[in-house]
């Protein structure tokens, strides 16, 4: 068979030689989008060699593959018109082509400019996806990070992506030295408020990170420190701070984290950054006394069983001054289910099943002095789609360990939450690991991840681990929820398509792909199902 883990991306497939440049406008619009919507892409058209030619936009549709491979057959082509540039406009003019997808999944659009004697002249590529339907909630338990305030993203139209997309909270910033630019003075940037309360009105639930230094109003006070408050003055300013961004979304925001991965962004070791957390807490808890403080930031730098810092906060009498503790165990490029091996740590290796067991383990082991048991958040976990020289690599990678992390984590529970990072590329280099950890590129283009992930939150929603079915080094199979309303999740654990046989009650069953694509299939009196599983999951339910 095709190997489903590499195939030419986008940016490397040829073109013609062109004399107009096309770029998509208002992209987040119309990219991605719900099962049985048309949609109207519209392309800006620059000519680079003088006045703008009028010709015709073709749109060439491709599917993806049950194995993530691009499909060479293509299934649709839509045209439209377009007219020459007007004096007034000169080297510039647009286009609009209609666009209907058959069924639901990813699929490739190339779209061709082609001038008045049929010549192509210019051409874009781009995916699109139709998110199959959802007749349930979100999984409660799925979060994606955001960055808005990083610049990134549009509102509304990211976070109602994030919706589409399966997930019930994301998680971002509001900047101390955003909102303290002068000492003494608040005011918060538009963008904090309007993130924040989007989310809300849209039913997604805010983790906000406090963080970080504010050498811009403080210099004395962060000189020499690496931004983190280290001393009583800073500390005090620093939760001063956090009264203030209590105090303006109580009521909307229920969950804070202190910081973010202290050993990487302050340099701060459990020693430093304890003393701050015993002063953010009761700060919190009586402005809100019903809101989740997560501590440790991630737990360090990132990666690794997440257990370390923790640890450390509890030495330094931390354990009070908290209701949960976060982890960011990037296992990256490793697969979740077989990780890597640690060095000097508590477990052998770091992967879900060691990680998820050994911090509820941690957990149960380390209650507070009122008994109650501290939550786990993984509040970053992710995998790149950048091209490296050492495979696996690339988009189906990301979209296989991503969702097989979450299905996972049901099927070890261990974790209030687990936020994917991140939603949206940092950047435009395909060989930069920090620009491709996104669900959806910079220009709002959808990769198999966001499928493959918006499929599994329709077909799981919030069921339970029940059984696994098979579960050894080579392939997976899980059972969610009590059949006949439940879902049977298959998946091979390596890079090569498996054949596994399952016992299963007789009767029909829709199986569907990572794009939600279904085909019935059934189990006769016998009980038995022979079916080929890939990296990519694939689902079994029940025909009602």
């Amino acid at each position: 068979m095709k190997h489903p883990f590499f195939h030419l991306p986008l940016f490397l497939i040829p073109l013609a030689a062109v004399s107009s440049t096309l770029t998509l406008i208002s992209p987040e619009d119309h990219l991605i989008g719900p099962s049985g919507t048309e949609r109207q892409i519209s392309i800006n058209i620059l000519n680079t060699d003088g006045p703008a030619q009028g010709g015709e936009l073709r749109g060439l549709l491709r599917p993806y593959e049950d194995n993530g491979t691009l499909s060479p057959d293509i299934v649709a082509t839509f045209t439209a018109p377009v007219a020459p540039a007007s004096a007034a406009n000169g080297t510039q003019t647009a286009g609009v082509l209609t666009v209907s997808l058959p069924t639901p999944g990813l699929y490739q659009l190339d779209i061709r400019h082609h001038d008045h004697t049929g010549r192509q002249i210019g051409g874009y590529l781009t995916t699109l996806a139709s998110i199959p339907e959802r007749n349930g909630p979100n999984p409660d338990d799925w979060g994606v990070c955001t960055h808005f305030a990083h610049g990134k993203g549009t509102l509304p139209r990211s976070l109602e992506l994030v919706q589409l997309a399966g997930f019930s909270r994301i998680r971002d910033e509001v900047y101390w030295q955003h909102v303290e630019q002068t000492p003494g003075k608040f005011e918060f940037p538009p963008y904090a408020d309007a993130w924040i309360h989007t989310a809300r009105e849209l039913g997604l639930s805010p983790l906000v990170i406090l963080a970080y230094g504010n050498a811009r109003a403080w210099p004395d006070e962060f000189a020499g420190n690496n931004g983190f408050p280290a001393n009583d003055k800073a500390r005090a300013l620093f939760v001063r701070y956090v009264r203030e961004m209590v105090t303006r979304y109580q009521g909307v925001v229920k969950h804070w984290e202190v910081w973010n991965e202290p050993h990487s962004w302050g340099k701060a070791s459990p020693e430093i950054y304890t003393p701050l957390l015993k002063e953010v807490y009761p700060a919190i808890k009586a402005i809100d006394p019903t809101a989740t403080v997560i501590s440790c930031g991630g737990g360090g730098a990132g990666g690794g069983p997440g257990g370390d810092y923790i640890s450390g906060v509890l030495k330094h009498g931390g354990l009070d001054y908290q209701d949960a503790f976060s982890v960011h165990p990037y296992m990256s490029p490793y697969d979740p289910e077989t990780g890597y091996g640690a060095q000097g740590a508590p477990i052998p290796r770091v992967n879900v099943p060691a990680v998820w067991s050994h911090l509820r383990q941690f957990s149960e082991r380390n209650p507070r002095s009122d008994q109650k048991r501290l939550e786990v958040w993984t509040t970053e976990i992710g995998w790149p789609s950048h091209l490296t020289r050492h495979p696996p690599a690339g988009e189906v990678v990301q979209a296989a360990f991503l969702t097989r992390t979450l299905l996972l984590s049901r099927r070890h529970p261990a974790m209030k939450a687990v936020f994917i990072y991140d939603f949206q590329d940092d950047g435009n280099n395909p060989l930069n690991q920090e620009h491709n950890f996104g669900l959806i590129t910079t220009e709002y283009a959808p990769k198999p991840s966001l499928v493959s992930i918006a499929t599994l939150a329709g077909v799981l929603g919030n069921r339970p681990w029940v059984r696994s079915l098979v579960e050894n080094a080579q392939v997976h199979v899980h059972q969610y929820g009590q059949l006949p309303d439940g879902v049977i999740a298959a998946w091979a654990v390596g890079f090569e398509t498996q054949t596994v046989t399952l016992a299963l009650p007789p009767g029909t069953y829709v199986r569907r792909d990572w794009q939600g694509r279904g085909t019935p299939v059934i189990v006769g009196h016998t009980g038995q199902l022979e079916i080929e599983v890939s990296p990519l999951p694939v689902y079994l339910t029940p025909q009602p």
